[in-house]
C-alpha cells in the first residue's frame, strides 16, 4: 500500500485472509479477480493502496500493481449478494472505494481489515467455509508488506508542508589575540551536514498511525545526501581579547507527497 510523504506510497502488498489465500488480478479470470494461495509466488499478487481525493478523501483504493486495476464490490443492498472483481482505471467507480480505517479489527484480530464500501454496503470475502455460523473468517484480510528494490522515486515538490525549522550549530571556534596590536586572524571553516529522509506511510497494521520506514526498508541503498561548507572569515580581534566564531545552519523538517517505484 502507499501511502505527503503520505498521500501516496509505492510499497506493494499482499492481500489475503486467515486462510492464507492471496487475492491477484488478471484478466484471464471471471471479473479479474481471484485468489491463490500465499505460498504460490504469483505476479498479479502485489497492490497498491492509494487515498482517495475530494469526495473520496478517507477511503481507499486498492489497485493491482500487475495491471492498473482496482478492486470494487458491487453489492446488492436488497439481495445483500452481490459481484467483485477489478476494473479499469482505477478510480473510475465509487464501488472502488473501500472504508478500511473504521473496518479495523481489534483484540484477536488486530492487524485485520474488513474490505468495506459504504456506497453500497458491500464487504469483499474470498468464498472460503466459515468455522462457524454467520461467522465470516473470509471477509477479514491482512495486508503483508513485500520487500521492494526501490528503482525511482518522484517527488511532489509543489504540495510541500513545512513542519519545522530551527537553527543548528555545525562549527565554534575561539579566537584570541594576547598581544596589544589588532591583527586579522584568518580562520578556516571546512565542515560537512548529512541529510536523511525517510518515508511515512498512512496505511499499515494500523491505519490513520503513520509508520517510518527507514530508507533500508524501501531499498539497499542509504537515501543520505551530504553538504560541505567551506569558507574562510577574517577576523579583526582587539588586543587582549576573545572573539568565538559559530556557524550555524537552518534546518528544516518537510512533509513532502511521494511516489516511489
Amino acid at each position: 500500500m502507499n501511502y505527503g510523504m503520505h498521500h501516496t506510497t509505492g510499497v506493494q502488498f499482499i492481500i489475503n485472509t486467515e486462510s492464507k489465500p492471496a487475492l491477484y488480478s488478471n484478466a484471464r479470470d471471471k471479473l479479474g479477480l481471484n485468489h491463490i494461495d500465499i505460498s504460490i509466488p504469483y505476479r498479479g499478487q502485489y497492490w497498491y493502496i492509494r487515498l482517495g481525493q475530494d469526495e473520496n478523501g478517507g477511503l481507499y483504493l486498492l489497485v493491482s500493481d500487475y495491471n492498473d486495476r482496482g478492486i470494487y464490490v458491487d453489492c446488492d443492498k436488497d439481495l445483500q449478494w452481490g459481484r467483485a472483481g477489478t476494473s479499469a482505471p482505477a478510480g473510475c467507480s465509487v464501488f472502488q472505494y473501500f472504508d478500511l480505517s473504521q473496518q479495523q479489527s481489534k483484540d484477536v484480530r488486530a492487524g485485520q481489515f474488513r474490505i468495506y464500501n459504504p456506497t453500497n454496503d458491500g464487504e469483499l470475502e474470498t468464498g472460503y467455509v466459515s468455522d462457524a455460523i454467520e461467522t465470516f473468517n473470509d471477509q477479514w484480510f491482512t495486508f503483508e508488506v513485500e520487500t521492494l528494490e526501490l528503482i525511482n522515486i518522484e517527488f511532489d515538490l509543489k504540495n510541500t508542508v513545512t513542519e519545522c525549522v530551527r537553527f543548528v550549530s555545525i562549527y565554534s571556534q575561539e579566537a584570541t589575540n594576547r598581544t596589544s596590536e589588532p591583527p586579522t586572524l584568518l580562520i578556516k571553516i571546512l565542515e560537512t551536514t548529512e541529510q536523511q529522509y525517510t518515508f511515512d506511510s498512512e496505511v499499515g497494521l494500523e491505519l490513520g498511525i503513520s509508520i517510518k520506514f527507514s530508507s533500508e526498508s524501501l531499498s539497499s541503498q542509504r537515501l543520505r545526501w551530504r553538504s560541505t561548507w567551506k569558507t574562510s572569515v577574517p577576523l579583526n580581534v582587539p588586543g587582549h581579547k576573545t572573539y568565538k566564531v559559530t556557524v550555524t545552519v537552518t534546518k528544516y523538517t518537510i512533509r513532502v507527497p511521494f511516489k516511489a517505484k
